[in-house]
């Protein structure tokens, strides 16, 4: 097996459609689509984009054989709707284990808290010294503390935990536990921790790194979509995707490739890393800003948040502006009067959920509502500042924004309301 990085793309594409079109139902209904060659990157734009809504009508279609599946994994519930399954097999596994090879011994090992939303962990070759626990029940703390404290107990005697990977929201959960334990993190030794799947304040970021004095690292990534992980890079900031699978970014509304600014992420599957099931320009519904060409890892992007929670605005003489989601939660989170979403299975936790507050976009208007942890009625000079700095931060933080709302060609609208009243708060 060639690493992607010293094979052409356009032989892994090739493969990757010659595939898809003799073993999976869909792409074989449709082979004048995926006949003639696709010599980069740029060539996938000919060919039809595949939104989970299709792949959920009948994911069948999108199955190579009938076979049962190895593993069978769920994407999370960040949107709060139902998991999306994937259907894993042993040749994927054997094709991974090939690319990668053995994993480094360093001495140590890694505790995944695995998020239980999703199925049985799918442990890869790189992750073979790795250790598996949940988080779903109040014992399970005690088990990881105890891991954590004392190594995990292999058959050749204890091995120190050096690194931990988990869910953002389950760090700060588990950190927060430590604290009203009175136990210090900093005390395991621990050099990293890994978080993923929905926004890590970046006051948290701040937290975790001083508390367990580790360094935090942030992943990007969707659970339906194989070796989608891209890591965010110490150089430049942005994500990068190390592993087998092609980007694309889209206009959000023509669905066009674009060569700079916002749009939709799109990611391609490769054989034989996906086998049993395969996606080909399947459209993640994540909007993502183009990074600038970094010497580390090139292509790069910055997450902006779910197109169906984030706020665009169409305009007729350029892009489109995008206001994601993600990044007003950032803003948000930053303001310790925004009130935070509890935990419902973890409701001792303090100030460990999302901030709360809803955006939406209608016309030119771009409307921020943020519940406040007070009545804006009692505090009503207070209420005003805090509303004033979430329009400086957003002008500052969202690209293209303060332009347009200079220009006239968009409106900023940001509302403070109090404890109750505001009934559906935006998901991050």
């Amino acid at each position: 097996m060639i690493p992607p990085g010293r094979r052409p793309l356009a032989e892994q594409l090739g493969d990757t459609l010659a595939f898809a079109v003799e073993h999976i139902p869909w792409y074989r209904e449709r082979a004048t689509a995926y006949q003639g060659p696709i010599l980069d990157a740029e060539s996938l734009a000919r060919l039809p984009i595949i939104d989970r809504p299709t792949v959920l009508a009948d994911p069948r279609a999108f199955a190579s054989t009938d076979a049962w599946p190895s593993r069978v994994t769920y994407s999370s519930s960040t949107t709060g709707g139902i998991g999306q399954p994937r259907w894993r097999s042993d040749a994927e596994q054997d094709a991974l284990t090939e690319l990668l090879g053995p994993p480094p011994d360093d001495g140590g090992v890694t505790l995944v808290i695995h998020p239980f939303d999703q199925g049985p962990p799918a442990a890869s070759a790189a992750g073979a010294r790795r250790v598996y626990v949940g988080m779903i029940v109040p014992w399970h703390f005690d088990l990881i503390h105890q891991i954590l404290a004392e190594g995990w107990a292999s058959p050749s005697g204890p091995v120190k935990i050096t690194a931990v990977d988990c869910f953002s929201p389950g760090l700060r959960i588990l950190t927060e536990w430590f604290d009203q334990h009175d136990i210090d993190p900093g005390s395991f030794g621990v050099s990293d921790l890994v978080g993923y799947g929905s926004l890590q304040p970046r006051g948290w970021r701040r937290r975790l790194e001083q508390v367990w004095g580790a360094r935090y690292h942030d992943l990007y990534g969707l659970s339906e979509v194989v070796l989608s992980d891209a890591a965010q890079c110490p150089h430049c900031g942005a994500y990068h995707f190390a592993l087998p699978v092609v980007p694309e970014v889209v206009d959000p509304v023509t669905r066009q490739p674009v060569p700079r600014g916002t749009g939709v992420l799109l990611l391609t599957e490769l054989y034989p890393y996906a086998q049993l099931q395969l996606l080909v320009r399947y459209w993640t519904d994540d909007l993502v800003e183009l990074a600038k060409p970094c010497p580390i890892g090139g292509f790069g992007i910055f997450f902006r948040g779910r197109r169906a929670s984030s706020a665009i605005i169409p305009r007729a003489d350029g892009d489109a502006l995008v206001v994601g989601s993600l990044q007003v939660g950032e803003v948000c989170a930053d303001v310790a009067d925004v009130a935070v979403d509890p935990i419902a299975w973890a409701p001792w936790a303090v100030d460990v959920g999302p901030p709360r507050f809803s955006l939406h976009a209608a016309d030119r208007d771009i409307v921020v509502t943020v519940a406040l942890r007070y009545a804006p009625s009692v505090f009503p000079t207070r209420a005003g500042e805090v509303r004033a700095r979430i329009v400086d931060d957003l002008r500052r933080e969202v690209t293209g924004l303060a332009g347009a709302l200079d220009r006239g060609e968009a409106r900023l609208h940001v509302d403070a309301v109090g404890p109750g009243h505001l009934r559906e708060a935006t998901k991050v």
